[in-house]
């Protein structure tokens, strides 16, 4: 049974054995299929990593899955949109980590370029049809702890939403 970090969990696996915060409080049982709440809990509990069975649904590729049974979340992940704004995401935030680091080596009275700093929001917001889906975008990647530049490049498509 892995022991995967809980911001690479994905709903529909389910847990391998009882989880509980550092001072003992359960969390979730163990055989707890998660779901985008529980795993929202893990997270408000500072839990790094859980237990699940090797044999959950989710752990077999999405393409496996037929679409009728996979959860809204599964959807989301298996669509050609989330593929590409993935991309464009990864993408955006590597270009805004070199932008921010240029700006730390220039030298003091540099001019900043805000049209190159937001550039990629910019392009990420005009290829993402509605604030829903943007949000729901967001939401199911999972894959990212919130360093420094994921963290901005999100609170700036939050806010246009907004």
């Amino acid at each position: 049974m892995p022991r995967i970090l809980t911001q690479n969990l994905i709903p529909g696996m389910v847990v391998a054995e009882d989880v509980y915060t550092y001072n003992n409080q359960l969390v979730l049982l163990k055989d707890t299929e998660l779901t985008d709440k529980s795993i929202t809990k893990l997270e408000f509990y500072s839990i790094l990593s859980v237990r699940v069975r090797e044999d959950s649904a989710a752990s077999s590729p999405l393409e496996e899955i037929p679409q009728e049974e996979m959860t809204y979340s599964q959807r989301i992940k298996a669509s050609a949109d989330y593929k590409e704004f993935k991309a464009n995401f990864e993408g955006a935030v590597e270009d805004f980590k070199g932008q921010v680091n240029s700006l730390l080596t220039a030298t003091k009275g540099s001019k900043v370029d805000t049209d190159g700093l937001l550039k990629d929001t910019n392009n990420i917001l005009r290829k993402t049809p509605s604030g829903l889906q943007i949000f729901d975008m967001l939401h199911n990647m999972r894959m990212y702890d919130d360093p420094t530049f994921a963290h901005c490049m999100n609170v700036a498509l939050i806010c246009h939403v907004f």
